[in-house]
């Protein structure tokens, strides 16, 4: 019986996958084309030649690169290892919860309700990026540790560190949550005289090991201490604050049942001042309220599937799950209860579903559109030509070309730019622009922003839609052209279609 919840949650977060549908965007092909440059020798690099380090996956990247190196097609790969690594999430959570209050019969249900009942967690699963396997190895990691402690058994220690090692070999981030479970691991032992040394231990073994070598390397090899998407994005001060302040209000109003949840534990949340404070309570809390500050400080994110939060959204739930627990004990209905459970996943999921669904039908949309532009750039323009454009993944993989990166996340000139209204005006990870800089790198092609790349009919004074610096566009137009070239209709629609960038008038022929 104590098996029913995980088979709904598995079953609820299948179908919330599978409903998404084949919507891999466009960051995601960021990492597919520093993984395809990686296994034909060039190294992890954008383009041949420039050591940028525009990617912040490193151990996803290389996973994808295993895969492509035997034949996969890496968006598939990438969607599929998304999805499983969801569903193990579930598992583990549940598991986690039920070793952690033993006997409790509705163990672990609560925190399935929270995943099952976050939309943004389906689609993060599919849409090719290493969110949800890096919330996997950030759970698994300090559940370990919590488990290490509290048994002083050397097994859960060593899967702690490996999992932690692994987390921040998949993400920067993952360095800050290995700091913030030693910071927890200390706390444990001077509030509950808990033993930490052998965790500590192994942990700092397998990090300066693995770890150590691995940053000198990328060190040595891009020449800075963080990527290139961390100078790209900040820069903000105190309006990345504010902005990072209403992503994640934001957040908590578009899951009202975890935050009425989270209220209501507050009170309870005391316990970890106590001497004898258990560390599958103290942990969690540590790390999950150290890294949403962090999310607060870096202003949050400009997706709709709130990426930024999920990968502490399961030790959030593992925490929200003891209070609930304890409380749905003391009901004896269990036809109630279970309705109750249902309830509360369909209340929790109903704010952000649609919004969510939108966000993943509109990358599909993307998808699709994209790959057909970069296979009309792979087929008609000379293998030497410069692309310049703004969302640097589908396009720029499919068509193979030499790519300026307009936003500057594979860009060192613009990403160390310094902007004035940093913050403030765009969208996040999108407000570093140069284009006299681009302009002054005479690219071949250069393609609008957003729906302007292709529409219903040729469109006139693109421009307009594609610079954010109309300034620069006059200029320098005089050295371009405006095109519009026909497209294969859409799979099962008979409309025509045109793909719109405007081409440098001396371009190679």
């Amino acid at each position: 019986m104590h098996t029913v919840p995980l088979a709904f949650a598995l079953l609820s977060l299948a179908g919330l996958m599978l409903i998404q549908g084949h919507c891999v965007q466009e960051d995601a092909f960021i990492s597919f084309r520093y993984a395809a440059n990686l296994i034909d020798g060039h190294g992890l690099v954008y383009n041949p030649g420039e050591r940028v380090e525009g990617y912040t996956n490193f151990l996803w990247t290389v996973m994808i690169a295993g895969a492509m190196a035997l034949g996969a097609d890496p968006a598939v790969t990438a969607h599929l290892t998304g999805m499983a690594a969801a569903l193990l999430l579930c598992g583990l959570v549940f598991c986690v919860a039920r070793m952690v209050r033993p006997g409790r019969r509705w163990a672990g249900a609560p925190a399935l309700v929270l995943l099952a009942g976050t939309p943004g967690l389906a689609a993060e699963a599919v849409q090719g990026l290493e969110t949800v396997w890096f919330a996997l190895l950030v759970t698994l990691g300090v559940a370990m540790a919590a488990r290490a402690l509290e048994t002083a058994r050397t097994g859960p220690a060593v899967w702690s560190a490996v999992a932690l090692v692994l987390a921040a070999l998949t993400r920067p981030e993952g360095g800050l949550v290995l700091a913030l479970t030693v910071a927890g691991v200390l706390y444990c032992a001077r509030r509950a005289g808990v033993p930490v040394r052998r965790w500590l231990a192994i942990a700092a073994g397998l990090f300066v090991l693995v770890y150590g070598p691995y940053w000198w390397l990328r060190y040595d090899w891009y020449g800075y201490p963080f990527p290139n998407t961390f100078y790209a994005k900040t820069g903000g001060g105190v309006h990345h604050l504010v902005r990072g302040l209403g992503y994640l209000g934001r957040f908590l109003l578009n899951h009202p049942v975890l935050a009425l949840l989270t209220a209501a534990a507050v009170p309870g949340a005391r316990a970890v001042f106590r001497r004898d404070v258990r560390p599958a309570l103290a942990l969690p809390l540590v790390v999950t309220i150290g890294y949403l500050a962090y999310v607060v400080v870096v202003g949050g994110d400009f997706k709709q599937t709130w990426r930024f939060v999920l990968p502490v959204l399961p030790l959030w739930a593992l925490l929200l799950d003891g209070w609930a627990t304890d409380r749905l004990a003391r009901r004896r209905s269990t036809v109630r209860l279970a309705w109750l459970l249902v309830a509360a996943v369909v209340l929790n999921a109903l704010p952000s579903a649609y919004g969510t669904l939108r966000w993943s039908r509109q990358r599909a949309r993307d998808l699709e559109r994209r790959t057909v532009c970069g296979e009309w750039l792979r087929d008609n323009a000379p293998a030497d030509a410069v692309l310049a454009i703004h969302s640097a993944g589908i396009v720029p993989f499919v068509s193979g070309l030499r790519t300026i990166d307009m936003w500057g996340l594979n860009d060192l000139h613009i990403a160390h730019r310094r902007m004035p209204d940093m913050g403030r005006a765009r969208p996040a990870g999108h407000e570093k622009v140069d284009y006299d800089y681009v302009f002054g790198l005479a690219p071949d092609y250069i393609l609008p922003r957003g729906w302007a790349l292709v529409t219903d009919g040729p469109y006139e004074g693109i421009a307009g839609a594609m610079f954010q610096d109309v300034a620069a566009w006059e200029a320098h137009r005089r050295h371009y052209r405006e095109r519009s070239v026909l497209l294969p209709p859409a799979p099962g629609e008979t409309t025509p279609r045109y793909f719109n960038f405007v081409e440098r008038s001396s371009s190679k022929q």
